[in-house]
C-alpha cells in the first residue's frame, strides 16, 4: 500500500524540525482535550444553575439530547473543529481523508473485521473488570437511563449510533491521527487509540476503546478514508444500543440470539481478512521519521497542556472507582 498523508515526510537532516512539529501537535491536542474537559464542567454547572440537572437525571430523552448536542458535539467536537481550521502549510483540515474509499471491497472487509474486533474488545474489557474486582477495585457503572418510549429510543440511537461516531472519528482518527502519520502509520494508530481510550474516563472503558481504536485507526489508514472508521464505530454503537434497548424491553430474554450474532460477526471478520486477494494491501507505512519511538512518544505526550489533560482524565478514572 502506498503511504498517504497530506503532510510531506521530513528529510533525514530535519530531525529538530520534526521533533518540534510533533511536540506542537501534542500541545494543540492537549489544549483541545483541556477545552473538552472544561466545557463539560461548564455545561454541568449551567444545568445546575438553570435548574435542569434534575431533568437531565430523570428524563431519558433530555439526557440523550444533551449528551449529543452539548457533551459530544460542542464539548468534544468544537475545540477540534477549531483546530482543524488552522491555516498554513500544515493545515489540519487538508489532511483529513473525507473522500470515499477507493477500494470499496477492501473497505467493506475492514469494516466487518473492525466490528468483530469491537465485539471482542467488549469481552476483553469485561475480563479486565473481573480482574479489577478480584484485586478489590470496583468501578462505578455510569449507565444511561432506561428508555420509556419511542422518542427516548430514537434519541438514544441518534446520540450513540450517529452523533458519537461522526464526532469522535473526526476528532480521534481525523484531527489527532492524520497529522501523526508522517511519523509512521503504526505510531499514529497506537497513539490516537491511546488518547481515545484515555478520554473515556475509566479503566475498563480504556481497554475497550483502545482495542477498538486500533481497529478503527487501521481501517482509516488502509482505506485512506475516515468513513471506514465511522462505519465501524456506527456498527458497534448501533449494536450496543440495540442490545440495551432489547434487554430493557424484554428483561427475561436469553443471551442466545445475541451470542450467536456476535459469533457470526467474528467468523465473518476472519473470513473477510483471510480471503483478501492480496495481503500487501494490509501493510502499513513506517514513515520516514528519523526519531526513535521513545523520542516520538516523549515529544507528543510530554508537553504542559497534554500532561495537564492526561492528569485530569486520570482524576476522572480515579473518581470512577467506588
Amino acid at each position: 500500500m502506498e503511504y498517504y498523508s497530506a503532510y510531506p515526510p521530513y528529510a533525514p537532516d530535519e530531525r529538530g524540525n520534526e521533533y518540534r512539529a510533533l511536540r506542537r501537535h501534542g500541545m494543540l491536542v492537549g489544549l483541545c482535550l483541556l477545552a473538552y474537559f472544561i466545557l463539560q464542567e461548564i455545561f454541568v454547572y449551567a444545568l445546575y444553575f438553570l435548574g435542569l440537572y434534575g431533568e437531565y437525571l430523570e428524563n431519558a430523552a433530555f439526557q440523550y439530547a444533551v449528551s449529543a448536542l452539548l457533551f459530544t458535539s460542542v464539548c468534544l467536537g468544537a475545540p477540534f473543529f477549531v483546530l482543524s481550521l488552522k491555516k498554513g502549510q500544515s493545515s489540519y483540515y487538508k489532511a483529513l481523508p473525507f473522500n470515499a474509499p477507493k477500494d470499496r471491497s477492501l473497505a467493506v472487509r475492514l469494516v466487518i473485521c473492525g466490528f468483530a474486533v469491537c465485539l471482542l474488545a467488549n469481552y476483553a474489557a469485561n475480563y479486565f473488570d473481573v480482574f479489577l474486582s478480584g484485586v478489590g477495585i470496583e468501578e462505578y457503572d455510569d449507565y444511561s437511563m432506561m428508555s420509556t418510549g419511542g422518542l427516548d429510543i430514537f434519541l438514544n440511537f441518534l446520540c450513540s449510533a450517529a452523533c458519537a461516531p461522526l464526532v469522535e472519528e473526526f476528532v480521534f482518527r481525523g484531527v489527532i491521527m492524520q497529522p501523526l502519520r508522517r511519523w509512521g502509520d503504526w505510531f499514529a494508530i497506537i497513539v490516537s487509540a491511546a488518547v481515545f481510550g484515555w478520554a473515556h474516563g475509566s479503566m475498563t472503558s480504556f481497554v475497550f476503546a483502545f482495542i477498538a481504536g486500533l481497529a478503527m485507526g487501521a481501517a482509516v489508514v488502509l482505506t485512506n478514508s475516515i468513513w471506514a472508521g465511522v462505519a465501524i464505530h456506527f456498527c458497534n454503537n448501533f449494536f450496543a444500543v440495540a442490545v440495551t434497548e432489547l434487554y430493557d424491553a424484554f428483561p427475561n430474554i436469553g443471551d442466545g440470539g445475541v451470542l450467536a450474532f456476535e459469533a457470526a460477526v467474528v467468523i465473518a471478520g476472519v473470513i473477510a481478512v483471510a480471503t483478501l486477494p492480496s495481503k500487501r494491501r494490509l501493510r502499513l507505512s513506517a514513515g520516514s521519521s528519523s526519531l526513535q519511538t521513545g523520542t516520538k512518544v516523549k515529544a507528543f505526550f510530554l508537553s504542559l497542556p497534554m500532561v495537564a489533560a492526561l492528569l485530569l482524565f486520570a482524576y476522572c478514572i480515579y473518581q470512577s472507582i467506588i
